[in-house]
């Protein structure tokens, strides 16, 4: 977890409303702001997005243009929950028990930008460690949490059962 913290202090990102570059947790929140700034942008009034164009405005808008300040967060958070996810020692209820711990960690802005990471072609099976571990279970961000279950699948908002 110490890796985590460490890596997520030096995760960098301009955002599109002031231009100056912030960093650490300020700049997970600030491209979290600026994604569902875009979206609603972008959003066609006539009907509503795929999660496929969900992730392509992120990744155009968002990822691509940050991608040396936000992408080694994520590609960490991919390979814990991989590492979590094939470990061979691990029984099924100590890897939820992991994975549980990984999302503990995540700030509602984070788990925004993970669950829009995880819609798009790149960050290739990413969306099923986010259902699996329901890494997506405590995010506020109202339009985003709203979407998850089109996304994820509704029972990544619910508890586990018993």
């Amino acid at each position: 977890m110490k890796l985590l913290r460490d890596v997520r202090n030096e995760v960098r990102y301009v955002p599109t409303t002031t231009g100056k570059e912030q960093s650490g947790p300020a700049a997970l929140k600030a491209a979290a702001d600026d994604a569902v700034i875009i979206i609603r942008q972008k959003k066609p009034l006539d009907r509503e997005l795929t999660p496929v164009e969900y992730g392509n405005i992120y990744a155009e808008h968002i990822h691509k243009p940050s991608e040396d300040g936000l992408g080694p967060y994520f590609r960490l958070i991919y390979t814990i929950l991989k590492r979590i996810d094939s470990d061979k020692e691990l029984t099924p209820e100590e890897k939820v028990q992991y994975g549980n711990l990984l999302r503990g960690q995540l700030g509602s802005p984070e788990v925004a930008l993970i669950s829009l990471n995880g819609l798009t072609k790149a960050s290739k099976d990413l969306s099923m460690y986010l259902r699996r571990y329901r890494v997506p279970k405590y995010i506020a961000i109202s339009s985003i949490r709203a979407k998850i279950p089109e996304w994820y699948g509704a029972d990544v908002l619910e508890d586990r059962p018993d």
